[in-house]
């Protein structure tokens, strides 16, 4: 037998040459596009900005607000405003019917006619003028408060009229006639409960008295309560008037005493009775310096 081997078996089909086979179809994954990716980074990049300085806008705030706390926290609270009444050491005048009114304590009052008193500094007393007078006796003068304004400031010149408490207050310069030239101020004061209704208070505009004109005018009253009033210099102050005669009767008369003083003043022809009088200061001022023996 022979060795060769036998002779491959032909197919019946002819075989196709690769280049007629063809090649299947290769898919590759699609790009995401590079444009639209690179736009979000900005935006991005814009939202943390964002947040950052919204966070950090609302911590300075904060901060802020804890170093104005602090600082108000340290700062010692005001203390509260106490109204000082600077007339609390004046001396008091009561006059009979209710009238009130207070004078700083340097002053004398002098009640220099029934119903006209005169504060002054000791050492003016003797000057014309001087002073601030307070006049009550003018409600059987003038027929109405108004009236007495229009003739208070009638023969004034350049006058300035303001309204204040229960009155007027009225300045200017005194026209022709007794003081001309000379600058005051006076006040009309009304009291419809006062037996003396009508109330004039007057001053020249002279250092130390229209300095406390105002602050004098303030303390007028005709309703206070005596609980009030610690210090009161009463309408029986002492006056300071000259009279016609100091008399001292010693005429004799019965074992028992008389009930009436024996000594007394004589003031345009009427008695006047020496306990409503400053003595002292009629021996220093007046002609009239002793009592005169009447037997």
């Amino acid at each position: 037998m022979d060795n060769q081997s036998p002779a491959p078996l032909e197919s019946p089909f002819p075989e196709a040459s690769k280049s007629d086979t063809p090649e299947p179809p290769v898919f590759k994954p699609a790009e995401a596009p590079k444009k639209a990716k690179n736009k979000l980074i900005p935006l991005f990049v814009f939202l943390l900005l964002l947040a950052l300085g919204t966070a950090g806008y609302f911590g300075w705030q904060n901060y802020q607000m804890k170093l104005e706390k602090k600082a108000s926290d340290a700062q010692p609270m005001p203390s509260p405003v106490v109204k000082v009444d600077e007339t609390a050491d004046w001396k008091t005048h009561i006059k009979s019917g209710g009238l009130l009114f207070k004078y700083p304590p340097e002053f004398i009052l002098e009640e220099r006619d029934k119903g006209f008193y005169v504060i002054v500094l000791e050492k003016d007393k003797s000057i014309p003028q001087a002073g601030i007078s307070i006049d009550t006796r003018l409600s059987s003068i003038y027929s109405s408060y108004e009236e007495a304004i229009t003739k208070s400031s009638e023969n004034l010149i350049d006058k300035v009229i303001e309204e204040i408490t229960r009155g007027v207050k009225i300045s200017g310069t005194i026209g022709p006639g007794f003081g001309e030239g000379s600058s005051i101020t006076k006040a009309v004061l009304e009291y419809e409960e006062y037996e003396d209704s009508i109330v004039i208070v007057e001053t020249l505009n002279k250092s130390p008295y229209i300095d406390v004109f105002d602050q004098f005018l303030s303390t007028f009253t005709d309703s206070w309560d005596p609980y009030d009033v610690v210090e009161v210099v009463e309408d029986s102050v002492k006056k300071r008037i000259c009279p016609d005669e100091w008399i001292v009767n010693k005429m004799p008369g019965t074992v028992t005493p008389s009930p009436t003083p024996q000594e007394y003043l004589i003031i345009n022809a009427k008695r006047e009775e020496i306990i409503n009088y400053d003595l002292s200061w009629i021996k220093s001022n007046c002609s009239v310096k002793e009592p005169q023996a009447v037997y």
